[in-house]
Order: C-alpha cells, then sequence, then structure tokens
C-alpha cells in the first residue's frame, strides 16, 4: 500500500537529513573503526560525525560517543560533561594535523570542511597502513 503522508517544507528538509545521517551510519557500521592519533573509540565515533554533518548538537555528539546506547544516553544527558570531553580531546590530539573543532555558541560543535578534508585524508591513509580497503 502506497501512503502519501504530506510533510511541510521544514519536515521534509528533516526527514532527508535523517536519511542522509542513517547512510552515514550504515556506512561506519559496516566496515571496522580505524582510530588514528591514539584516540578512543568514543571519541573516534564524534570524529566521524562531526566530518560527516560538518556542525552537530551536544546532543548528537553525546548519541555518537555513546555509540547509540540509549540507556547510557539517558544516565548522561543531564548536565553531562562528556561531549565536552570528547570535544578536548579530540582537538588535543588532531590539533598537529591541522584539524581544528569549533565550539558554536547556541548549536554545538563544528569541523569545518577543509578540517573535515584533512580528517578523512588522515583516516584513510590509516586504513591504508592497515591494509583495509579505502
Amino acid at each position: 500500500m502506497n501512503v502519501h503522508v504530506r510533510m511541510c517544507p521544514h519536515c521534509m528538509h528533516k526527514h532527508e537529513r535523517i536519511e542522509e545521517l542513517e547512510a552515514v551510519v550504515a556506512e561506519l557500521l559496516g566496515e571496522p573503526m580505524v582510530c588514528v592519533a591514539g584516540l578512543p573509540p568514543s571519541a573516534m565515533r564524534v570524529a566521524h560525525l562531526l566530518s560527516a554533518r560538518g556542525v552537530a548538537t551536544r546532543h548528537a555528539v553525546l548519541l555518537a560517543g555513546c555509540n547509540g546506547d540509549m540507556r547510557r544516553v539517558d544516565r548522561l544527558e543531564s548536565g553531562s560533561k562528556m561531549p565536552d570531553i570528547w570535544v578536548h580531546q579530540l582537538r588535543r590530539a588532531l590539533a598537529p594535523y591541522g584539524i581544528v573543532i569549533e565550539t558554536v555558541w547556541g548549536r554545538g560543535f563544528a569541523m569545518p570542511r577543509e578540517s573535515r578534508e584533512r580528517f578523512k585524508a588522515l583516516v584513510a591513509e590509516q586504513r591504508r597502513k592497515m591494509g583495509l580497503a579505502a
């Protein structure tokens, strides 16, 4: 049965964005996690999120860092500093590679386009070193 649901333009944009992010997550889940610069997996998931989206809210960072475990997110959500800790780890570890993560007041965190490209190149280089497909 084909049902047409009418959505406002704003909701359609959100729906398209959700589909785009689901595709990114599916791609990431389909391949082994490659950690760079000695970062823990939770921080790497946050870095992948920022490299895919450019800008992410604190909640999205928390969700990525917790690997989608809603029980863990629910425990941490109220005033959690974990997103700040993961971003601090990322900034410290990725700065030598010229990768920048900015705080966007009222929105969350951002990885500028040039930094996203550098991060993706760094991950691709690490994958090659590990003998994984690029």
